[in-house]
């Protein structure tokens, strides 16, 4: 049985998954509100890989009815679900190109988690400066900000 827990940071409160951050929000409510939410969608066995669909906006791969993304706290919700792509798109965390002179700072627009496992794994330990910066202009998820000032500390 997957737990679902919060937990409260100084910029927002997240929600856990067996342990895994998969939503960040506002606030509390905000926050119990999605929980629920998930609890429900677990219970009834949705799998966390649809659960991750739904949260971006995008129906689950066997969903029938599903009309739209759930927003909370946000817009009103889209009426028709995404267009379909041509190409498919690869669930694993994009990872920087060491050869490349330019930081990729599309690693930031991961999950957390993947963004979190991506800088530990020290990848990309020459953009820690370029990805903190992007981060603080950008999310400011205080997750990413706080692995990469661990990184930057353990490397010295």
């Amino acid at each position: 049985m997957a737990a679902v827990t919060t937990r409260e940071t100084e910029e927002a409160v997240e929600v856990l998954l067996d342990g895994d951050v998969i939503h960040e929000a506002r606030n509390a409510v905000e926050a119990q509100a999605m929980a629920q939410w998930i609890t429900f969608q677990v219970d009834r066995g949705t799998s966390t890989a649809d659960l991750e669909r739904m949260l971006r906006g995008e129906a689950p791969k066997k969903a029938t009815g599903y009309s739209g993304g759930l927003v909370i706290g946000g817009e009103d919700e889209q009426d028709e679900p995404p267009e379909k792509k041509t190409k498919k798109s690869s669930k694993k965390a994009k990872k920087p190109d060491k050869a490349a002179d330019e930081p990729d700072l599309s690693i930031l627009d991961n999950r957390v988690t993947k963004v979190k496992k991506i800088v530990e794994s020290g990848q990309c330990d020459g953009w820690l400066d370029a990805l903190q910066k992007a981060e603080e202009d950008g999310k400011g998820r205080k997750t990413v900000l706080g692995a990469i000032e661990a990184r930057r500390t353990e490397i010295g």
